[in-house]
């Protein structure tokens, strides 16, 4: 998929599965409470600061007036401008990982902070972005480390739907992406998923995944340790992830 493929916003209402799932998702501009219902929410995505607003506003007017309807070519340019603005820096070490608009406002954030900064944005468009928990190895590929990273939802257009003979209720792609390790629609094999989100009230199922258990109403959190039996085996070609 490219600019010239893509469906336009308004494709997003298209129906059957794409429609569902920007209803169910996409529209929904506030997901995942940190508090879990305990005093003022804490929206990991957070598509109605007016940070997140003028970043969506300032992404959008730079794209060429051919473009500025371009599912595409707005989510691409979002992350485009989550790489040149937002440095990696480790997570938020005295309560939960940064939230959208302050991983925006502070320039800094780790996996899962930059990938609620990039959905924010795309929320406020109504493009359906959700989680994808897991590990990735180290650049050694010696241990498995936590992380965290998006998915999204972009129609192909009418037009090419109709040339390669696809129903347009089932012509749209579902595809990774992972701003902190520039990874746009690629899913490497260094990335092992554990967990991808599923459309939930207001992105309940994310805490569900880290607080898995209440007995006797204490929350349990979720620990666990990864082992790789053998490897690695690198054979074959390589692939290469181009930097900014």
């Amino acid at each position: 998929m490219d600019v010239s493929n893509s469906g336009t916003f308004a494709d997003l209402q298209r129906n059957g599965w794409i429609r569902s799932t920007t209803q169910l998702i996409g529209e929904q501009p506030l997901w995942y409470d940190r508090t879990y219902g305990n005093g003022n929410p804490d929206w990991a995505i957070d598509g109605t600061n007016g940070l997140v607003i003028s970043a969506a506003d300032n992404i959008l007017a730079s794209l060429p007036a051919s473009q500025q309807d371009n599912v595409f070519a707005f989510s691409r340019a979002a992350f485009d401008y989550m790489r040149e603005n937002v440095e990696y820096a480790q997570g938020n070490q005295f309560g939960p990982p940064r939230n959208g608009p302050t991983c925006l406002a502070q320039g800094i954030g780790d996996c899962d902070e930059q990938s609620n900064a990039w959905m924010s944005i795309l929320r406020v468009k109504q493009v359906p972005t959700w989680y994808e928990f897991g590990a990735l190895t180290d650049l050694e590929h010696q241990r498995w480390e936590p992380h965290a990273w998006s998915n999204i939802l972009i129609p192909y257009s009418l037009d090419w739907c109709d040339e390669q003979g696809i129903e347009p209720e089932t012509c749209y792609l579902e595809g990774s992406v992972d701003v902190v390790n520039n990874k746009w629609l690629l899913h490497t094999p260094t990335a092992f998923s554990e967990f991808i989100e599923p459309a939930s009230p207001d992105g309940e199922a994310s805490s569900e995944f880290y607080r898995i258990a209440t007995i006797y109403a204490n929350q349990y959190n979720l620990y666990e340790e990864l082992e790789t039996v053998d490897g690695p085996h690198n054979s074959g070609g390589t692939y290469k992830v181009s930097f900014l």
